[in-house]
Parts: structure tokens; sequence; C-alpha cells
């Protein structure tokens, strides 16, 4: 008899050292993943891949040249932390990525916000009074800078 007690007694201590550091290694979890930002790509999104100099040392020779390349579409998610990448065959690396070395693709509508802003802003073939004292009647008044897009102003330069 004495057997079986020592057998429960030595069960219950392992049960409660086992809770013990299960509960110890979820609060470093969470300490440690405190910052972490979850990202989750589904097939068919378009991602940026960083081109590691380990990975990529016929991209990246030297500061200059691009740190990302991309965007490219996503084929398989592997897991959470892995996926699988429509890469050209002239990369000549595997096409599964870590999420480290992946972020999200956003659409650059510069063109379209160009002409937007180039309709609202004042050009110097247009009137406006680039490079002339503004006008102030009250000296205590803040001078009142008009904008202009970079566009207009090597317009102006090459004109």
């Amino acid at each position: 008899m004495d057997a079986a007690v020592r057998v429960e007694e030595i069960q219950k201590i392992y049960e409660l050292v086992r809770s013990k550091i299960e509960n110890t290694n979820a609060s470093y979890q969470a300490q440690a993943n405190k910052h972490m930002k979850k990202v989750v790509f589904q097939p068919g999104e378009l991602l940026w891949i960083h081109l590691r100099k380990e990975r990529f040392f016929s991209k990246r020779k030297n500061k200059p040249m691009p740190r990302a390349d991309g965007p490219f579409e996503v084929l398989e998610k592997i897991d959470d932390n892995a996926y699988k990448v429509d890469l050209p065959r002239d990369y000549r690396v595997s096409p599964t990525f870590n999420v480290a070395n992946l972020s999200a693709y956003q659409a650059d509508d510069y063109l379209e916000d160009f002409c937007k802003h180039q309709c609202k802003c004042q050009s110097p073939s247009n009137g406006s009074n680039l490079g002339k004292e503004p006008n102030r009647s009250n000296r205590d008044e803040q001078p009142k800078f008009t904008r202009f897009c970079s566009f207009d102003f090597l317009s102006y330069i090459v004109a």
C-alpha cells in the first residue's frame, strides 16, 4: 500500500510542476510576443519579398541596390509562418519564404493622386507667385506659402 500512495503523491507533484511550467511559459510567451503583429496572407494576394544578402547575393551586391522586390503573388499558404510565392526562374532560389521576409503590397496610385493634385495646385505657368514676396498688409501676419507640385517646379526650371 505504501508504494501506491507514494506513486499518487509523485503524480500529484508531477502535475503541479507541469502546470506551473506551462503557466510560466505562457507568461514568457505573452511578454515576448507583446509587440508582434500577426500577418496572414491568402493565396492570390500580392506581396513584397525582402532581398536578404544571404539568400539573394546576386540581387544585393551593394547598398544602393533595392532591398525589396515585387509584387509577387502568393501561390499557397504552407502554414501561418511560411508561404510559397510565384517567383520568376531567374531568381534561382526556393519560392518558399518565412513571413519575416514578406510584407504586404499596397497599390501605388501615384498617377491618379498626381492628376488630382495637379488640378488643385498652382503652377508657375498659371500665375502663381513663386519666388515673390507674399503680400502682407499686417506685419504680425505669418507669410502664406502656396503648395506646388514638384513636377510643376521642375517644368518651371526647365522652361
